[in-house]
């Protein structure tokens, strides 16, 4: 397996995503508006979840 298809990997996607989603989201979130970080970082973990799976399933 080349690194091209182990990156392109769902859940090696999955991995990056819980390793580094909620502070990647935290951080976006400090950039644009202030409210709850962590409801809003958690709400994008998940839409990027579900946008992944989409994806990768087809």
């Amino acid at each position: 397996m080349s690194i091209f298809e182990t990156i392109a990997n769902t859940d090696f996607v999955m991995f990056l995503l819980g390793a580094f989603g909620v502070s990647l989201f935290v951080q976006l979130h400090k950039a644009i508006v202030k409210c709850n970080s962590k409801v809003f970082s958690v709400i994008c973990v998940i839409l990027t979840y579900i946008f992944i799976t989409m994806n990768m399933s087809n």
